[in-house]
């Protein structure tokens, strides 16, 4: 079940309004990553654009975030 629960965490995720200071989460260009934007006052520009690799999606276990995290 790693690849439904990586989407499915993944489409919980990308929820307007789910993270304060996180946006447009969504896959990333290649298998297994996932795109955002995060928005800081102290970045020079507001906000950097990340993309992050999630190695494993097939053994992948659920992380379970507060909006707080």
């Amino acid at each position: 079940m790693g690849r439904k629960a990586f989407v499915k965490d993944l489409e919980d995720a990308a929820s307007v309004g789910r993270f304060v200071n996180i946006k447009d989460v969504r896959a990333g260009a290649d298998d297994g990553t996932v795109s955002f934007a995060f928005l800081s006052a102290a970045l020079p520009t507001g906000l950097v654009t990340i993309e992050a690799l999630v190695p494993g999606t097939c053994t992948f276990t659920p992380l379970y975030l507060s909006s707080q995290d």
